[in-house]
């Protein structure tokens, strides 16, 4: 059995970028240390798994967290 790289990089990112925008819609703006740590951590993943997929030619669309902009965070 050949593994489905495209298929998992699909469903994990479509997964992962949806608990992102909640997180950011509920808690965007928010004075809360824990609160800032966890949107700061989230935004790290993401351009994270941005960048690296432009290294390996991976059409930021398949990630599901191309729509997710940097002042999202903010």
């Amino acid at each position: 059995m050949r593994p489905n790289y495209r298929g998992y990089v699909q469903v994990f990112g479509e997964a992962f970028g949806q608990i992102v925008r909640e997180r950011i819609a509920e808690h965007k703006g928010s004075s809360e240390p824990f609160e800032q740590g966890y949107l700061l951590g989230l935004h790290r993943a993401v351009t994270l798994m941005q960048q690296t997929a432009e290294q390996f030619d991976i059409p930021t669309d398949d990630l599901g967290v191309a729509d997710i902009e940097e002042t999202a965070f903010l």
